[in-house]
């Protein structure tokens, strides 16, 4: 059976240039992480804006659906008339001065 050679870790201190790259490359890679982090928190506050607009308009749609369906029937009609100040005409009405 053939031993196995030993091999020994031995620390050598590297290039200054090289140590300042991976600096370089950390600070850089921190700096976006930061950036996106500040990015994907605007998107998700504009997300949640946009879905309470979107819960109003739903809301301001159903009612102005239901005005419209009243407005199909005759007494819808009759009440639009009254709003803008027309009468049946079968309805006698006096104004005194």
């Amino acid at each position: 059976m053939k031993k196995r050679p030993d091999f020994k870790l031995v620390y050598r201190p590297g290039k200054t240039l090289t140590k300042v790259a991976l600096l370089g490359v950390i600070v850089v890679s921190t700096v976006t992480l930061i950036a996106l982090h500040c990015a994907i928190g605007a998107s998700q506050d504009k997300a949640q804006a946009l879905k309470q607009d979107a819960l109003g308009l739903q809301q301001e749609n159903t009612r102005l659906e239901q005005m419209n369906q009243l407005q199909d029937t005759d007494e819808g009609f009759i009440q639009a008339a009254q709003q803008q100040g027309m009468v049946d005409p079968d309805t006698t009405i006096y104004h005194f001065d």
